[in-house]
């Protein structure tokens, strides 16, 4: 979301509420960070982060919590679901929709803000179905010897695995190259 929003467009917007000034709606390929007073039409170049989005705190706030309604809507029955299908099919259900949903997320932001929220809320509920797929997987593939064993695998491995991806993500939004943030959702 950092690389996404134009944090000083929306600084801007704020502190002129009552002049109106926007972010230009066709972005000029040699200066994205055009940001247009509407008050005095004149255009200042921005010196922030070239986010391409101008989403207000409160638009940014349902963008985080979309993906939460998704797994509300699903997680009371995705243990069920991964009893009564087989955890690994589940597994597998769940891991084409987020692969599916992150390639859609980058056209969606860039058309709709509410097909954005929208594919958010999409993507918490293939979200939900992988820990009760793992620890279906767990419970019926290892002994119970070393079922604690497995879970630590998993469960560290998830952290690690945020940890890395927030560490690649903040590198890629630097990157000239497709325009940076676009590169997260591509490499999803």
């Amino acid at each position: 979301m950092v690389c996404m929003v134009n944090a000083t467009a929306v600084n801007l917007m704020a502190q002129n509420k009552n002049n109106g000034p926007s972010v230009s709606q066709h972005e000029d390929e040699m200066c994205p960070n055009r940001f247009i007073d509407n008050a005095n039409g004149s255009a200042t170049n921005l010196n922030d982060y070239r986010g391409t989005f101008v989403w207000t705190p409160e638009e940014q706030s349902l963008l985080f919590s979309a993906g939460f309604y998704g797994n509300l809507a699903i997680m009371w029955m995705s243990g069920y679901l991964a009893d009564r299908f087989g955890p690994t099919k589940l597994l597998f259900i769940g891991a084409t929709g987020i692969s599916i949903i992150a390639l859609l997320s980058l056209t969606a932001a860039v058309y709709s803000y509410l097909g954005f929220v929208g594919i958010r809320a999409v993507n918490g509920l293939f979200e939900t179905t992988f820990m009760p797929s793992f620890a279906a997987i767990i419970s019926r593939w290892f002994p119970a010897s070393e079922r604690s064993t497995a879970v630590f695998i998993y469960s560290s491995g998830n952290q690690i695995a945020c940890s890395i991806g927030v560490v690649i993500a903040s590198n890629l939004c630097n990157l000239e190259f497709l325009g940076g943030w676009p590169l997260i959702f591509y490499l999803n």
